[in-house]
């Protein structure tokens, strides 16, 4: 990864602060439910971070975690950005959740292509495990918070 002339702290906090702070319509917050689940946003992306770093090598990465860390951030950042002019046509249920976890596989997978220097077909098949971790942990939240999803 590319690192220009700010520390690798400074980059990481300002990526995490992006994160936070790009909060109107995140794919990976379920649009409607942002300010419910924002939060929680840095327990939602926790899952993808640990399940990265967990399958890095399986995918054939040689990275460390500060690469994780920051590819995981810019790609939900990314999905959030492009999330604030694509609205998604559902508005609640099962049908939402399932297509707000593709559209975020589908915006994030080049992200993690480019950052992670790997091929396509596992940027995608990563993009979908890692998207999945954080949708089903969102469910479990809304499950135990309001007793649906």
């Amino acid at each position: 990864m590319i690192i220009l002339s700010l520390n690798r702290r400074r980059i990481l906090a300002i990526l995490f602060a992006l994160t936070i702070l790009v909060h109107s319509a995140k794919a990976d917050v379920i649009f409607p439910l942002t300010l419910t689940l924002l939060p929680f946003y840095p327990l939602i992306l926790f899952p993808e971070i640990a399940i990265l770093y967990a399958v890095k090598e399986f995918f054939g990465m040689n990275a460390g975690l500060l690469e994780v860390l920051s590819s995981v951030l810019l790609a939900n950042i990314l999905s959030g950005v492009l999330g604030l002019v694509v609205i998604l046509p559902l508005r609640s249920g099962v049908a939402y959740i399932l297509s707000a976890w593709l559209y975020s596989t589908i915006t994030e997978f080049p992200a993690y292509k480019l950052l992670l220097r790997i091929s396509l077909f596992k940027a995608l098949k990563l993009s979908t495990l890692l998207n999945a971790s954080s949708y089903l942990t969102i469910m479990a939240f809304l499950y135990l918070r309001f007793g649906y999803f």
